[in-house]
């Protein structure tokens, strides 16, 4: 599944300025190694997940799974995607 989307980063804090990928914790500035890479990334965590179990109690449970599952891959992006889902949660 190829990435249709265009990030509005005028600036390109958020993506490399050469390719518009967003950037990430290992420099991979091709969508297609991306993909890859992240789809690899989130089977590996859907597998521990799977192996042990997280009981769900509050919404912070499913911040700490979020940041589990993305945490390897997106860096910054990632810490204000958090950032934003805690100031929603309250």
């Amino acid at each position: 599944m190829r990435n249709v989307y265009e990030y509005i980063d005028p600036d390109y804090i958020y993506t490399d300025p050469a390719t518009g990928v967003l950037r990430n914790l290992h420099d991979i500035t091709n969508q297609d190694d991306l993909l890859f890479f992240e789809s690899s990334a989130a089977t590996k965590r859907i597998n521990e997940l799977i192996k042990t179990p997280v009981k769900i109690n509050a919404s912070g449970t499913l911040l700490a799974i979020h940041r589990h599952m993305s945490g390897t891959i997106n860096g910054e992006v990632e810490k204000l995607a958090m950032l934003i889902l805690e100031l929603i949660d309250g």
